[in-house]
């Protein structure tokens, strides 16, 4: 939980988008499973991990194509909708996250401001994560 607030906190504290900031958040919300070998033999991969490798190569295709926002967006957790505002705040972005749970009638809410919209997405995707 402390590792992914951090790296949410540096998300929020970039002041341009970073590759490797979007990596480090990607494996902190998709670890890569413990297993990848179905038999020791490695010859076939786990479908976890198979999965998991599809994951990631989407992620870095996305970033390679320069789809940071996009990438970001695979970071949003199963259930939660994003509302970006570009307009609230002179040189910030600001996320809120919104997600309905099924055990209370509450809306919960993650909210992150940073320098670009993908950033501020990645940074309220981890706090969601939790």
């Amino acid at each position: 939980m402390g590792e992914l607030n951090a790296l949410a906190d540096r998300c929020e504290a970039a002041t341009e988008n970073d590759r490797e900031l979007f990596k480090d958040a990607f494996h902190e919300c998709f670890p890569e499973p413990a297993r990848i070998w179905v038999t020791d033999n490695t010859g076939d991969w786990t479908e976890e991990y198979t999965e998991w490798q599809a994951r990631q190569s989407r992620f870095y295709e996305l970033l390679d194509a320069g789809g940071l926002l996009d990438a970001a967006m695979t970071l949003v957790p199963e259930g939660w909708r994003p509302i970006i505002d570009t307009a609230s705040e002179e040189g910030a972005a600001l996320v809120d996250l919104w997600a309905l749970s099924a055990i209370s009638p509450q809306p919960e809410r993650r909210h992150s401001k940073a320098a670009t919209p993908a950033l501020a997405l990645c940074a309220a995707a981890l706090r969601a994560s939790q």
